[in-house]
């Protein structure tokens, strides 16, 4: 999700370095929640309000909110090109469980002509938390800030 905010945020300000984005879930709420939810799970947010995702990464499960839904919807991305005016960095695993890569693609596709990369990776999980995955973002970060 931080991903998705720094791109609409990047895309209203006047001054932006760079983004170094990693595994971007941007339009997460309906490309990667919505429209993959199961007819039960949409019947049980509609009915309640609130489904318990199950986590990879906790024994407790992930509340996700119809209102973080309908809220996502009116922040969609989807709708065009971004908007950057700074350039751009993505990190992707290709073994991410949580956000496939080819959103990834999709995204550098709309960012039209942008100075902007994206970098797959093997192996590493959705966090990108290894040592060399941690190096890789930190070489990316240092040659945004040097780019004029």
């Amino acid at each position: 999700m931080g991903a998705w905010l720094a791109l609409l945020m990047a895309r209203e300000m006047d001054r932006v370095a760079g983004l170094a984005l990693i595994a971007p879930a941007w339009d997460m709420t309906e490309r990667l929640m919505w429209e993959r939810a199961p007819a039960e799970v949409r019947a049980t947010l509609q009915r309640d309000g609130v489904w318990q995702r199950p986590s990879l990464y906790s024994d407790d499960n992930y509340p996700i909110t119809l209102q973080l839904i309908e809220d996502g919807r009116r922040h969609l991305l989807d709708e065009g090109p971004p908007g950057l005016r700074c350039p751009v960095r993505i990190l992707h695993s290709l073994d991410d469980p949580d956000v496939p890569w080819q959103g990834s693609a999709d995204l550098m596709a709309r960012l039209e002509g942008a100075d902007a990369r994206l970098t797959l990776v093997n192996g590493g999980g959705h966090r990108l938390s290894r040592d060399e995955d941690v190096a890789l973002l930190q070489r990316e970060v240092a040659e945004l800030v040097k780019t004029p």
